[in-house]
């Protein structure tokens, strides 16, 4: 199976010839040439052609009938059109976070690394959100056949709230900028970004704030604590919403990128945090997907 995982800046693709098993990668930009293009010159990168295979894309962005826009890339996805112009013997078009969570049951303790919480419930749903050019969120969940299914929504855009007067007081500002702050004007990195300017002052990309956080540089450190305890509010939230007991796995490039600056027991005491029902997520078992590839490997369940 030719798998492809479309993110908002990098793409990339690979063969899978069973579950968990992914071959040599060719990582590509996304939207400087053309669609169809740039899946040519990944076939040809990898020496096949279209017609020797099935192929899925995961898409970061909303899914609808196999269809998904990439409009900062200027890439529309349509699966029966790419089927019948590149000849693969069928398509699928998934949400990139859908893939991820495809990846759960396939991660194992070598992709992970365990943050807090008790033994997961392998019946249970298993969440998965992460913070990159927007905010995914995905599920999976059993079904009465025993197998597993994955669902993704738009979480990313559920109405952000605060928890302390400093957040309330982001949170006032921000609304000045947007008729709605949704969870990923934050958790994002384009979300980092505007929150640190509007806390600071400072125009720095979120490379820059994250490489000043790891150096413990106390202002950009400080915006990524107010990002990372946003961050575990929305998850705590979800988490509750799904009676997350297999597990909430937080993924995304973000997070990769913050490294050592994100901080997990701060993360696991905020998302603990919760009254009466801080007991119901302390027992919930949290996790840090590490895995280099999630995406490309959730798509490989399907080869």
């Amino acid at each position: 199976m030719f798998i492809a995982d479309i993110g908002g800046t990098r793409s990339r693709f690979a063969l899978a010839s069973q579950p968990g098993d992914i071959g040599d990668i060719v990582e590509s930009p996304t939207g400087t040439k053309p669609l169809i293009a740039t899946i040519e010159d990944a076939l040809t990168a990898l020496g096949t052609s279209a017609s020797a295979h099935a192929a899925a894309f995961a898409v970061a962005g909303a899914v609808q009938d196999g269809c998904a826009d990439l409009t900062n890339a200027g890439w529309s996805f349509d699966a029966a059109e790419i089927a019948a112009m590149m000849r693969f013997q069928r398509v699928t078009v998934i949400n990139d976070f859908q893939s991820i969570a495809a990846a759960l049951p396939l991660l194992g303790t070598d992709g992970t690394t365990k943050i807090g919480g008790g033994k997961l419930d392998i019946a249970a749903p298993m969440l998965v959100l992460g913070p990159g050019t927007g905010l995914g969120v995905a599920v999976s969940v059993m079904t009465e056949g025993g197998g597993r299914m994955e669902l993704a929504g738009e979480g990313g855009h559920v109405t952000l709230a605060g928890r302390t007067g400093e957040e309330d007081a982001i949170l006032l500002r921000m609304r000045t900028l947007y008729p709605h702050v949704s969870a990923e004007r934050i958790l994002s990195g384009p979300g980092l970004e505007v929150m640190h300017n509007v806390r600071t002052g400072e125009e720095l990309s979120a490379a820059a704030i994250a490489a000043a956080a790891i150096a413990g540089e106390p202002t950009a450190l400080s915006s990524v604590h107010v990002f990372t305890d946003f961050l575990a509010t929305v998850a705590s939230d979800a988490a509750l919403t799904l009676g997350a007991k297999g597990g909430v796995y937080l993924a995304g490039g973000v997070l990769t990128g913050l490294g050592s600056a994100f901080e997990g027991k701060r993360f696991h005491k905020r998302f603990c945090d919760k009254g009466r029902f801080s007991d119901y997520l302390a027992a919930l078992p949290v996790y840090r997907v590490t895995h280099p590839q999630p995406g490309l490997l959730g798509l490989s369940a399907g080869a």
